[in-house]
């Protein structure tokens, strides 16, 4: 979890896939060790690429519920996580 701070959140109900944005790594508490495993990837306009350092694994909460999840940790989103 973050220290206390507000984020920006995309929620894609068809997602199958949890991205968060890199900037986020050094707020996280307690740290979490990133899992390197490089890729690309084009955002659906097909021109747009993604960049993704690796995963880590998150604890998010949202309202009352903590759920756990593997995170693709990415460059240049539009938000802190999707």
């Amino acid at each position: 979890l973050v220290n206390q701070h507000q984020m920006r959140l995309l929620v894609d109900t068809g997602a199958t896939t949890t991205f968060v944005h890199s900037h986020l790594l050094d707020k996280l508490s307690p740290s979490r060790p990133l899992q390197p495993n490089p890729y690309s990837f084009f955002l659906a306009d097909g021109r747009a690429p993604c960049h993704v350092l690796g995963t880590i694994e998150l604890s998010i909460r949202f309202a009352d519920i903590t759920t756990h999840v593997k995170a693709h940790v990415a460059q240049h989103l539009c938000t802190d996580i999707i």
